[in-house]
Formats: structure tokens, C-alpha cells, sequence
């Protein structure tokens, strides 16, 4: 059996998130996570906004799988702090550090209003109102709004349409920053045509999350095609509910973070290889690697990977007693008073060196086809068999 992971490839690096020296003397555009882009490392980083970190999340995840290994829990309230585990979990972070989190007496409840985020996406809302305003409206729907202190994206749009609507035409979604500053943004999307079901809101899925800052405001506009087909909440205004759903995003960052995952693992890997003692068993696993990424089948590309690795020259195996085939070497080992670690060291097709480390005293026999060596291994300490495999 192979690991589908390694503690190698999960070392994330934890420099400050935000724009800063030296980065931000380059442009407002270079985050300080750049600093922790490093070879074989994963991305990391502290912050402790979800607003003030979308933008730099997005270009975060796209350097493969990315952890948060500090979460600073006094420096911000308790809103942003929610928010930020919001983002971090939207973009696919693989773990989160709190520090400091006992200086917050409702550290508990705030993890809950996180944990409970995931199956009701947080956001903002008007209900539509009870009479037919609007039937008689234009195509052309517009909403200006104040993001909450909560806010730090949105990613899903729904909206109301008259009960037995047909929208054929599909419809046009935008939303905009009306306060423009360094990283005013606007997103747009186009949805197919998708009457609502049981007369409930038609979905719009922006294709990537739309960020938000506390305080800013905001308009939402929507182009239908034909006139009076959605409906307007009690203040004469479109209906809309505006949420940041963050399994969906999530999903996305996965996708994309497991894509590059599997390109540097793949490039490393070979790279190691040629360094290392390689072998025809390691090799077979690195073009099933390059196979299955070619497939577009990254996560598997990655595993694949991944058994290469540990394939490659040493390699170890543990073997719960009474022993086993190091497969895919035809080396089979013998411990029949308890568990070892067995390290190939090297290999051929007529040799190979062998360290067996035993817990307990116990003797041991290893083989290499026919031919095979027993010996008493101490515990506690490694011994080598060397083996050859005569006619081979």
C-alpha cells in the first residue's frame, strides 16, 4: 500500500499576506505572499481579513495548495475574523492556525458562525414583495448596496422571477464597485435559459467571487431581454439575494490548486530521479503520472506521483509481522517476532542492499528471488543484507 501524500509536500511557508516591503515598493499589485513562493514548498501565510485577502487568494491558489498557518485572532473584530476563515476555507486552504485565540472570549461561538457558513452561504438580501409590482417594469434592473461588516465576497446571485416566467433569453448579471480604488473590480455573468423551479429563485453562478470590502458600496444590475419578468422587493427595487457560497468556490480552488499540485510534483519528482537511484518501478509510476495529467485527471496524476516518489532510491517500507513481499520489488521479508522498517537502498536486477530496523530483537530473513540471508537484528538498530541473485 502507498501513501496518497507526503509530509514533504505539505510544508507551507507563513510570510505577512498583505501588500508590504518589499513586495508592495514594486507595485500595489504583489502581495506578500509572494515572498513565500519557494521551491518544493507549499503557500502560506498570515492574515486575519477575508475582505482584504480575496483578490490576493485568487492569485494564492493558483501556485497550487495553500494553508493559512496564522490566523492573528486580536488584531481585527470579530466580523472579519469569521470572514477571513470564510475566504480561506473558499479558496481551498488545506488547514488554519488560530493564534492568540484565547485572548477572544467567544472563540467557540465564532467557529461556529464559520462551520455554519458552509451550509448556509452568509450574504445579503431583499425578499420580493407580496403585490405584482414590477410586472409591467422594463428589462433593466439595477441596485445600489452597502456590504455589511461580514462582507469579503459574493459568488451566487439569486433572483425572483414571476411565477410561470419562461426566461428564454437567458439574462446578463453585473456587479460593480461604485467607489473605485486600487482594486475596483466588476464581474459579470451570463446565465443560459433556466425557467425557476416550484417558483423559487433562478440561480446565477458569477464565474469567479466578487470581492467585497465592509462599508463599500455596490450595484447589482440585471438585463433580461424582455420587460416585467422579475420580481421587486418592497423598496421598488429589484429582489435579489447576493451570497458568497463557499463549497462552490471552494470546489473551484480544489480544482485548480490540484492541477498545479500535480504539474510540481511531476516536475520534481523527475528531477529527483534523475539525481537519485532511479528504477524501471519508478519510472512506471512518473509516466502514469504524466498519463493521468494528460487525462485530466490531476488528483490521480498527483497520487501517481506520489508512489513514484516513494519508489524512488530509498526507498521504505513497514511491515507488520510476520513480513511480506516489498512489492513492487521482488524482495520479501521475513520478521516473524514483530514489525520493521525495511529500506531498499539499492537495486538492480541481480542485486540489491536491504537495512532491516527492528523494535525488538528477532531474526530475520530477507530474499531476492532465490537467493535469501537470515541474521539476528537487534532492536534498535539497523543492519544490511546484502543480497545477489545468482543466474539473473
Amino acid at each position: 500500500m502507498f501513501a496518497d501524500d507526503l509530509v514533504r509536500r505539505n510544508v507551507f511557508t507563513e510570510p505577512y499576506a498583505l501588500p508590504l516591503f518589499p513586495m508592495k515598493d514594486i507595485s500595489p499589485y504583489h502581495p506578500g505572499l509572494e515572498v513565500g513562493y519557494v521551491r518544493d514548498g507549499r503557500s502560506g501565510g498570515e492574515y486575519w481579513s477575508g475582505a482584504a485577502m480575496v483578490p490576493w487568494l485568487k492569485k494564492e491558489r493558483e501556485r497550487g495548495r495553500i494553508a493559512l498557518p496564522n490566523v492573528e485572532c486580536t488584531v481585527t473584530d470579530d466580523a472579519q475574523l469569521v470572514a477571513c476563515l470564510r475566504a480561506a476555507y473558499a479558496y481551498g486552504v488545506r488547514f488554519t492556525t488560530l493564534y492568540n485565540w484565547h485572548m477572544r472570549t467567544n472563540t467557540a461561538a465564532l467557529l461556529k458562525e464559520f462551520a455554519d457558513s458552509i451550509d448556509i452561504p452568509p450574504g445579503i438580501g431583499w425578499q420580493p414583495g407580496s403585490d405584482d409590482a414590477g410586472r409591467n417594469g422594463p428589462g433593466s434592473y439595477a441596485r445600489e448596496f452597502a456590504a455589511g461588516p461580514a462582507a469579503f465576497g459574493v459568488n451566487r446571485v439569486e433572483l425572483f422571477p414571476f411565477p410561470g416566467t419562461n426566461l428564454t433569453d437567458g439574462m446578463r448579471v453585473t456587479i460593480r464597485d461604485i467607489e473605485p480604488g486600487e482594486l475596483e473590480t466588476t464581474t459579470v455573468a451570463f446565465t443560459p435559459p433556466s425557467p425557476a423551479r416550484d417558483n423559487g429563485p433562478v440561480v446565477v453562478l458569477l464565474p469567479t467571487m466578487f470581492r467585497q470590502e465592509p462599508g463599500h458600496r455596490y450595484e447589482l444590475s440585471v438585463e433580461t431581454g424582455r420587460p416585467g419578468v422579475l420580481r421587486l422587493s418592497p423598496d421598488r427595487m429589484v429582489a435579489a439575494r447576493l451570497t458568497a457560497d463557499i463549497i462552490l468556490e471552494r470546489a473551484r480552488s480544489l480544482r485548480i490548486e490540484d492541477w498545479q499540485d500535480a504539474g510540481d510534483i511531476i516536475a520534481s519528482v523527475r528531477e529527483r530521479g534523475e539525481q537519485q537511484t532511479a528504477n524501471h518501478y519508478a519510472q512506471e509510476a512518473l509516466e502514469d503520472a504524466d498519463r493521468l495529467l494528460n487525462l485530466g485527471r490531476p488528483r490521480e496524476a498527483y497520487h501517481a506521483a506520489v508512489r513514484c516518489e516513494q519508489l524512488l532510491l530509498p526507498s521504505s517500507f513497514d511491515l507488520p509481522l510476520p513480513g511480506g513481499q516489498l512489492s513492487p520489488y521482488p524482495v520479501t521479508v521475513r520478521c516473524p517476532e514483530g514489525s520493521v522498517r525495511a529500506v531498499i537502498r539499492t537495486f538492480d536486477d541481480h542485486s540489491a542492499i536491504v537495512s532491516i530496523r527492528s523494535a525488538v530483537a528477532q531474526r530475520v530473513s530477507v530474499r531476492l528471488g532465490d537467493s535469501g540471508k537470515t541474521a539476528e537484528v537487534p532492536p534498535g538498530e539497523s543492519m544490511d543484507f546484502s543480497l545477489t541473485a545468482p543466474g539473473r
